[in-house]
């Protein structure tokens, strides 16, 4: 009975659903845990694009949805100051974080309409405005990586591209969201990351005691279906995710530089390699990606955008995640895992997912050689795949079912004191 629930109002930028991104999955399995809790469910969607004024959230009903679209604020002489002495302000804020802008106009009209609703923020950007308020507010900050970080990062990889160093103003601003997000973490009542090893950076290097661990869920099977792992006795594999996007980068370009050259010509013969996920043509990452793949042509396809994914998932024999910076893979991992995908990945990029300690869930790459090894044995043993496959849905359903990250996310609302369990 919604008139009996608490409330929540979860801001984000991009509308939850079960298909998509990694982002899109994180802020459905998140919504969703609410929503399975009794929670009344608030979605807040600030940005420049405006839902429909009948929208519902794919698979959620009963949820009330709202959009916020302001323009984005010039800079201001002001702003520009407090960001050169790097001084986290209001006006730096606003310039840094443009979202912020349209989410502190949906807090006030919210919480008016909403009195004594939980707030939970995905992401650094939306989530700044939590300085604005009052300490031990009732604010939940959905922490999706190390923003500072993973923005650095991708400051590297143009630099690296454009043959030129790190700019100051990369740098600044950098230091800008390092100071920003650790501010952000210490005002909101409760962190919930989605990696065990964020959690551990932020409680180990910025002294926080409020960040927890909040595994997500995504739409799985009811039971692992029965794959082929070898097609034509080929070995068939996928690489998931929008190629402009820091990770999946940063894999693409481990596997052509240092995993590619490894393998011998009749090994590589045997492998077929398909990379689904949009990309911009004349991108400077998409373009590096392209001509490091020429070498492999004959083993390699870009896809691009595909609407059915489950198709791709059918015709591979494992899903190639080989991230070696700001790792971000994870929600692909876990998508493997539900679905009865094998998983090649690098330890990086499996870093902070919950349940890896208790069984082997992926096949690890750590060396070049290591991967041409691995990939003859599977060509040998396919059924190693099979296995492998249900070691990880086991992992799955132990740790990121839709039950247990329900069950987490009322634990950890009533450990901060945010919620009494019993509908309010």
């Amino acid at each position: 009975d919604f008139a009996l629930s608490q409330t929540v109002i979860v801001y984000l930028n991009l509308i939850p659903a079960p298909t998509g991104s990694g982002a899109h999955l994180r802020l459905y399995s998140n919504v969703q845990a609410y929503a399975d809790l009794g929670f009344r469910v608030v979605v807040a969607l600030v940005g420049n694009d405006p839902l429909p004024a009948t929208y519902n959230v794919a698979g959620l009903p009963g949820l009330i949805c709202r959009s916020y679209c302001l323009p984005i604020e010039p800079a201001s002489l002001l702003s520009r100051l407090q960001l050169r002495l790097g001084w986290t302000g209001l006006a730096a804020r606003r310039f840094l974080y443009p979202l912020s802008v349209p989410t502190w106009k949906a807090y006030g009209e919210l919480s008016r309409e909403f009195p004594g609703a939980i707030h939970h923020f995905e992401g650094d950007p939306i989530a700044a405005i939590a300085l604005q308020l009052p300490p031990g507010s009732a604010s939940v900050f959905g922490h999706h990586d190390l923003f500072a970080e993973a923005n650095l990062a991708m400051a590297r990889i143009q630099a690296e591209v454009l043959g030129q160093p790190i700019g100051n103003s990369a740098l600044r601003e950098n230091r800008f969201h390092s100071r920003a997000e650790q501010r952000i973490s210490r005002r909101c009542r409760l962190v919930l990351n989605i990696s065990d090893h964020d959690r551990q950076v932020m409680r180990q290097q910025w002294g926080l005691d409020n960040n927890e661990l909040l595994p997500m869920s995504v739409a799985a099977t009811d039971s692992l279906p029965h794959r082929s792992h070898l097609h034509g006795g080929l070995l068939r594999l996928l690489h998931l995710g929008r190629i402009e996007h820091l990770p999946n980068f940063r894999s693409l370009e481990y596997l052509f530089t240092t995993l590619m050259p490894a393998l011998a010509p009749d090994l590589q013969s045997k492998i077929q390699i398909r990379i689904v996920g949009s990309y911009t043509e004349g991108d400077f990452r998409f373009e590096r990606i392209r001509a490091l793949a020429q070498p492999y042509a004959g083993s390699v396809e870009f896809v691009g955008f595909v609407s059915d994914i489950e198709e791709e998932f059918a015709q591979a024999s494992a899903q190639l995640v080989v991230a070696t910076d700001a790792s971000g893979l994870r929600t692909r991992m876990i998508e493997s895992f539900a679905n009865g995908i094998p998983v090649i990945a690098t330890p990086l990029a499996a870093r902070g997912i919950a349940g890896l300690d208790r069984r082997p869930c992926y096949f690890p790459v750590e060396s070049p050689a290591g991967f041409a090894t691995l990939l003859e044995d599977l060509l040998r043993t396919p059924a190693r795949l099979e296995v492998m496959a249900a070691q990880a849905r086991k992992t799955y359903d132990e740790f990121h079912s839709r039950a247990v990250v329900a069950a987490t996310l009322g634990r950890l609302l009533r450990q901060y004191g945010l919620w009494n369990g019993s509908g309010g």
